[in-house]
């Protein structure tokens, strides 16, 4: 009678399974990180796409591009509003805040398309996808004012919120530039960037930053509507505002406003 012995695995033949294992697991998870990357980069397109819409229906209701100006109380502001200070609407319902920073409309401009874009239902289109979507609380004794400008992760383009006079090589400190701009000013409309993502949270690791902007494709909407992820360190060179202590910021200080271009 035959006896018939099994065979097991040697050392050598598990060492070597363990680690061709190691070698398809160090291929596959970029792989799949890539894939989530793109995914939720498709998903910033999306809601790129989606406050540019509303930004549209604001200017065909209001005949301009979302803009508050300093002094103008939001309705049921129970004092008198303050003539340096810009007032919007914010979260939760009830809380005003504002700013003597005009160029803050980057970040405030929910509360002025509010009326089309309520927080509850179109939050999770404002921050970059990977940012937690919940609702900021900043009723009094809650949250951290110091946070309210990365509530937000869209940034609306500085160049819609002045005439194109402000950003031209050796324009003036003139104040009445500060005023609202219409659609029909948009001399490129596929190729003036209005809104992009300022935080890229899905991006593992963090891009270097050239004027002001990360060198990352990043998810835009343009003043057509249509969104495109691109770079924006290689847009059109910034150009210096006068009305801006800062360093001139790509895609906020295009040369020649909103009657220019950035790609």
């Amino acid at each position: 009678m035959k006896r018939h012995s099994s065979r097991g695995f040697t050392l050598i033949e598990i060492l070597v399974s363990i680690a061709i294992i190691a070698i398809l697991i160090g291929l596959l998870i970029p792989a799949l990180s890539g894939a989530r990357t793109t995914a939720r980069q498709t998903a910033g397109l999306a809601n790129q796409r989606s406050v540019a819409i509303s930004f549209s229906q604001y200017a065909d209701q209001y005949k301009s591009f979302p803009f508050r100006k300093k002094g103008e109380a939001p309705d049921g502001l129970p004092v008198p509003p303050d003539p340096d200070v810009m007032f919007v609407r914010w979260w939760p319902e009830g809380v005003v805040i504002g700013t003597t920073e005009h160029w803050h409309h980057a970040w405030m401009w929910p509360g002025i398309v509010s009326a089309f874009s309520a927080w509850p239902e179109n939050y999770k289109t404002w921050v970059s996808p990977g940012m937690t979507t919940e609702l900021p609380d900043f009723s009094f004794g809650g949250g951290d004012p110091s946070r309210l400008e990365n509530v937000v992760s869209l940034r609306y383009s500085n160049s819609f919120v002045a005439r194109p006079g402000l950003f031209k090589a050796g324009a003036a400190a003139d104040n009445t530039l500060i005023a609202s701009t219409q659609p029909h000013e948009v001399t490129f409309p596929s190729s003036k960037v209005m809104l992009w993502d300022a935080h890229l949270a899905y991006i593992r690791k963090t891009p270097r930053i050239e004027d002001g902007q990360y060198a990352h494709a990043t998810p835009m909407a343009f003043a057509d509507q249509h969104a495109e992820a691109k770079d924006p360190t290689k847009a059109t060179r910034p150009v210096g505002n006068p009305l801006k202590s800062s360093a001139p910021v790509t895609l906020h200080d295009t040369p020649e406003g909103i009657s220019g271009r950035d790609y």
